[in-house]
């Protein structure tokens, strides 16, 4: 390649433009900049040293994946607390449907909510809503049309016309 630095037909006060209407001498920067980059990846192999790195990154991503595999088998998948010292008992009765799990018909139903706070007690009479800004007890109605059947420490279950699902709790 010739030596563009050589050329002495460039004004070397004219400013370097760049851009979709580079000058002349913005031309010829960029060439020279093409030529130095190219050199340098041919003396270090860029080629090779791409393949290396893809094998590398996808060495890194196997590990990491198996790594998340082990840590949700190991921990996260596990109970931390052994269940008589949970403080918050889990419930073992009847498997109910989750709000998603209803059919369009009954999800077209239920009426607009937000539950702000949940409190859980084991003595049913202390247990409440805070429904859209009113304290809702088991038996009270949302929307005039949902009865709240049972306030549980992880959920609450609903009843619209005679189906019950589940909602999380807050």
């Amino acid at each position: 390649m010739p030596d563009l630095a050589a050329n002495t037909n460039v004004n070397e006060q004219e400013p370097i433009i760049l851009g979709a209407n580079p000058n002349e001498r913005g031309r010829k920067e960029l060439a020279k900049l093409q030529y130095e980059v190219d050199s340098a990846a041919k003396s270090v192999n860029f080629e090779q040293t791409k393949v290396e790195q893809a094998e590398r990154n996808n060495l890194m991503l196997a590990f990491e994946a198996a790594l998340k595999e082990v840590e949700y088998e190991q921990s996260a998948n596990q109970s931390v607390t052994a269940e008589q010292l949970d403080p918050i008992p889990k419930t073992q009765d009847k498997v109910l449907p989750s709000y998603g799990d209803l059919p369009a018909s009954v999800q077209l139903q239920v009426p607009e909510f937000n539950i702000v706070a949940h409190v859980y007690s084991s003595e049913p009479a202390q247990r409440w809503l805070n429904v859209d800004g009113a304290e809702l007890q088991q038996g009270d109605k949302i929307g005039g049309k949902m009865t709240i059947i049972e306030i549980r420490p992880r959920d609450v279950i609903l009843d619209i016309d005679g189906t019950e699902f589940k909602v999380p709790a807050i």
